[in-house]
């Protein structure tokens, strides 16, 4: 089984998150985030605290949407693909550097979720080959660290087992890449399409190395 593109992997999925540098004037900027997200006459839901303002559903695909002194984090809900995820991300971050003045975060990550469902008898055998470390066990997790410039990614694959269906398996992959490093908010929206660019380059080839493709 060779993955020829990241759509063969069913997103399940995506969160992403900034990590801010001075981004306290959202405590007076709140009331005006909100306003950006109403519905003609109709506000968000919303929840508001010195933690932090929560809007649920505010655009398509986004589920949650969180902006605070220290953090943006987006939590996608249904989405087909990681391109998708990009052109929900730049409305926020263009929130965060135009109303709450940030200047510079010092993390950007994008968590992914993947199902890969297994059919193929021979190939499930491979994989639990491939995951018997010890003689007559299986590992139901694999975690790998991996870097390339100033990428960074852990990824866990979890091997699963239908509970009624035994016959049924498949690989959830959840992949976490980043990069941590003070960059200036005008380069965010570049900078995360080089972690889509891994998604689709070096995050494929790793998953292809581990199902024993090259």
């Amino acid at each position: 089984m060779k993955i020829k593109s990241i759509t063969d992997l069913k997103l399940f999925n995506s969160f992403y998150q900034l990590n801010l540098i001075k981004g306290f004037k959202y405590i007076d900027k709140a009331g005006e985030i909100v306003n950006l997200y109403h519905n003609e006459d109709k506000p968000p839901g919303f929840i508001l605290g010195i933690p932090g303002l929560e809007i649920k559903n505010p655009e398509k695909y986004v589920e949650v949407l969180k902006y605070s002194s220290d953090k943006l984090w987006i939590k996608f809900g249904t989405i087909d693909t990681i391109d998708q995820v990009m052109q929900f991300i730049k409305k926020p971050i263009n929130v965060t550097k135009d109303i709450q003045e940030v200047k510079t975060v010092s993390r950007i990550g994008w968590r992914n979720y993947f199902v890969l469902e297994l059919n193929d008898m021979q190939e499930i055998n491979n994989i639990e080959k491939s995951l018997e470390i010890i003689p007559g066990t299986n590992t139901l997790l694999l975690k790998i660290a991996h870097s390339k410039n100033e990428i960074e990614s852990t990824i866990e694959i979890e091997f699963l087992v239908n509970k009624e269906n035994k016959n049924k398996k498949a690989l959830q992959i959840n992949a976490d890449v980043y990069i941590r490093k003070n960059i200036k908010i005008e380069d965010v929206v570049k900078r995360t399409i080089e972690i889509m660019q891994y998604f689709k380059l070096d995050f494929i080839q790793l998953i292809n190395q581990f199902l024993g493709e090259k």
